[in-house]
């Protein structure tokens, strides 16, 4: 086997643990292109809780992906060593370690830290809404909730 084989397997399987897909913005200070302009209703209170939780990403496509071009690189890295029924079971293990490493780099670059904030509204009942880890809230805190565009969020008030 030539010294250049070793180098572009490693460097296959480090491509294969680039995620095709980004972690949406989920944070209080994060608006898409359609959300500008959008009135929004508005509503304060005061925080009761918060929670931190980690958010994963909804679009199983992306982590599919991901393990799909993982086990095409494994594999074909997997048939250049070995020969007769060695390449074989070279390839198949390439192919398992390949998606194996697409899967959890996707998983890993998708999810993100935040915050399950609960709010006492001024106008009465109680709110609990999941945001990114943008800003950090705590008990006693004012802020507003901006509902509208398709999401809800918390910011200071």
């Amino acid at each position: 086997m030539s010294k250049s084989i070793p180098t572009l397997m490693i460097l296959v399987m480090i491509l294969a643990l680039v995620p095709l897909g980004c972690a949406p913005k989920l944070g209080s200070n994060d608006y898409s292109a359609s959300s500008a302009g959008v009135s929004q209703r508005v509503q304060t209170g005061i925080v009761t809780s918060v929670r931190s939780v980690r958010i994963n990403d909804d679009d199983s496509s992306t982590v599919g992906a991901s393990t799909a071009v993982g086990a095409v690189a494994g594999g074909v890295l997997g048939n250049l060593v070995g020969h007769g029924g060695g390449r074989v079971a070279a390839t198949v293990g390439g192919a398992l370690l390949g998606a194996a490493a697409g899967n959890l780099g996707s998983k890993a670059a998708v999810a993100q830290n935040g915050y399950e904030i609960t709010v006492k509204l001024d106008g009465g009942g109680t709110v609990a809404i999941t945001q990114g880890a943008d800003i950090a809230f705590s008990a006693g805190q004012h802020v507003k909730i901006l509902s509208g565009g398709g999401r809800d969020r918390v910011v200071p008030n």
